[in-house]
């Protein structure tokens, strides 16, 4: 992750004390993430978006999720 702020910094030229952490978890959030064991990448906004509509139709199916 720290090769990639550095990359996001020099590569679109952004300065460091422009950037909030709301700006780069929004960015974070839109970059393909690997897991380890797993061929297929997640995409961290798409699997939050697919876990809160899971837990928003049957929520007392999902206690289990905390």
């Amino acid at each position: 992750m720290k090769d990639e702020f550095e990359h996001q910094l020099y590569y679109d030229r952004l300065n460091i004390a422009d950037m909030t952490g709301y700006n780069a978890g929004a960015w974070l959030a839109d970059t393909p993430r690997s897991v380890k064991g797993q061929k297929t990448v997640l995409w961290p906004k798409d699997a939050m978006l697919t876990l809160l509509e899971r837990l928003a139709k049957s929520p007392a199916d999902n206690q289990d999720i905390r």
